[in-house]
């Protein structure tokens, strides 16, 4: 009778502790921890399914989830972490919507299932001004010379190839005739830390301004000519090491011509350095957003940080 006793009270403490071992787990108890101490329920994820994305790459959505497969976390912080990773799918800026959906399987594991909803990645602007200061001066003082106007097309491209590419094109008439390109590549590497930015700018004018007399800006008359060109080039590094942090590093060049009729008007006009300016320039960027829309920010906080230096 006392080692039958003993049997009975050695059973009934297993059932307490777990369960007998090898016996499946009672549903509703603890999952044990990696460290074996069964205190918190723990999820793991088995599989991660991204629907929706007709144009967008598969790697550039789950670039922006902290989740990843095989990986294990706390069941009661599930619903805080699918919240914020909506709100990094959204910040991209790439969706109409965004949802993450768990699905649960059996021995504790879940799938998980991001539905998007892209946006209008093309997008053409035209645009019309006045290249005067106001409308009065160009009324008043221009005589209101229609060939003193500027037209043209912006050309938005995002989301070029699917990566989260940006490409823009500048194309401006009349007054002044501009050309420009920048093409913005945000991952380069397997990790989508490091990224690359390049721009290219043309401008020229057949009339500009060489001097400022009594508060009005004095110009040339038709010149046989341009009077004058301006070429702009910049090559720059972006690491994004974090959600919400972003690093960028820029090298630009930039050359300014004018006519010689203009340093002849005005020799101080480069100071009298000639008709002709170049420089380059070298900036260094940091920003950290932490809002929870970047579109509508409701709360959170945002602040940028830049250093630039003309004429390296």
């Amino acid at each position: 009778m006392p080692l039958l006793k003993t049997s009975f009270t050695f059973f009934l403490l297993l059932c307490c502790l777990g369960g007998i071992p090898g016996s499946p787990r009672a549903i509703g108890q603890p999952l044990q921890t990696p460290t074996g101490q069964d205190t918190t329920e723990w999820l793991t994820i088995h599989k991660i399914f991204v629907t929706g994305n007709d144009k967008t790459r598969e790697k550039i959505i789950l670039r922006e989830l902290s989740l990843t497969e095989n990986q294990m976390i706390i069941s009661s912080e599930l619903d805080e972490i699918l919240k914020a990773g909506r709100k990094k799918l959204l910040n991209t800026q790439l969706f109409l919507e965004a949802t993450i959906s768990p699905v649960r399987l059996e021995n504790d594991s879940i799938d998980l299932v991001v539905r998007v909803v892209e946006r209008w990645y093309t997008v053409p602007s035209p645009f019309f001004r006045l290249a005067d200061r106001n409308f009065n001066v160009w009324l008043t003082t221009q005589n209101r010379d229609w060939r003193r106007v500027e037209y043209g097309v912006r050309f938005f491209k995002y989301n070029f190839r699917g990566l989260n590419e940006r490409l823009y094109f500048y194309t401006q008439f009349g007054f002044t005739r501009q050309y420009a390109m920048r093409y913005v590549i945000p991952y380069i590497d397997k990790a989508q830390k490091n990224g690359l930015e390049f721009r290219f700018g043309y401008s020229e004018n057949s009339n500009i301004s060489y001097l400022t007399r009594d508060h009005q800006l004095i110009f040339t008359d038709s010149l046989p000519g341009l009077a004058a060109r301006n070429y702009k080039g910049l090559v720059g590094w972006r690491y994004r090491p974090s959600f919400y942090n972003n690093h960028w590093l820029m090298l630009g060049y930039e050359q300014r011509q004018v006519a010689d009729t203009i340093s002849e008007l005005n020799p101080n006009y480069f100071l009298r350095t000639g008709n002709r300016q170049q420089y380059f320039t070298l900036s260094y960027g940091f920003k950290s957003d932490h809002r929870d829309y970047i579109a509508y920010p409701l709360k959170g906080y945002r602040w940028d940080v830049e250093i630039q230096k003309l004429g390296v």
